[in-house]
């Protein structure tokens, strides 16, 4: 697995947070099926490699970010060992996977991760709900009805991030495209729209 993630350039604390996480996952996968890859390399090199892309593009001043839909921690785990001082609220609504993201919360001890069993249109309901800096949802919508819903929930000139699949999105809001690769040559993106003030 290191040999895979080597090019993300992690710290050696990182990287030991992202092994015990694929760990968790894997051990939890067959009882509540977060992801349809059972092969551990296979997962680093699609879904991890895929989170750790997004790392990249998280600016400075993001300080609270959401991971909507996050399923079993994708993105938003990984975004959390990665940015340490970002606060990031990662909701799921299916008990079985929220159960899961609060084992992964207590056993890596991640103090800038929390969990909730809410679905978006509750959460911005909730008497305490605050904007966030950035948002980002991965195989929950597609990337038009994800950012019809994000504003929602970001601030103005916050952040939005859809993950693209193989297919692009015909877009025509402002965005930026960040394009990369992944194993066997599959080219993905990354789309980043900025909330109009």
């Amino acid at each position: 697995m290191r040999n895979l993630l080597e090019k993300y350039e992690l710290s050696p604390g990182s990287l030991e947070l992202v092994e015990n996480y694929v760990a968790l996952l894997m051990r939890w996968n067959p009882k509540i099926q977060m992801t349809a890859t059972k092969d551990e390399s296979e997962f680093v090199s699609r879904h991890v490699a895929d989170s750790l892309e997004l790392a990249k593009h998280i600016g400075s001043n993001v300080r609270r970010m959401i991971d909507v839909g996050s399923g079993g921690g994708l993105p938003g785990v990984l975004l959390a060992i990665v940015h340490p001082h970002i606060e990031f609220l990662l909701i799921e609504p299916t008990n079985k996977k929220h159960a899961f993201l609060s084992t992964v919360r207590r056993e890596l001890a991640l103090s800038n991760l929390e969990t909730k069993a809410v679905r978006d249109e509750q959460l911005l309901k909730s008497d305490d709900f605050a904007k966030f800096d950035a948002a980002v949802a991965r195989a929950v919508w597609s990337v038009e009805e994800w950012l019809a819903r994000a504003p929602a929930l970001v601030r103005a000139g916050g952040q939005i991030f859809a993950m693209e699949g193989l297919r692009q999105a015909e877009l025509t809001q402002d965005f930026v495209r960040h394009s990369y690769e992944l194993e066997a040559g599959r080219t993905r993106s990354i789309v980043q729209v900025t909330v109009p003030s």
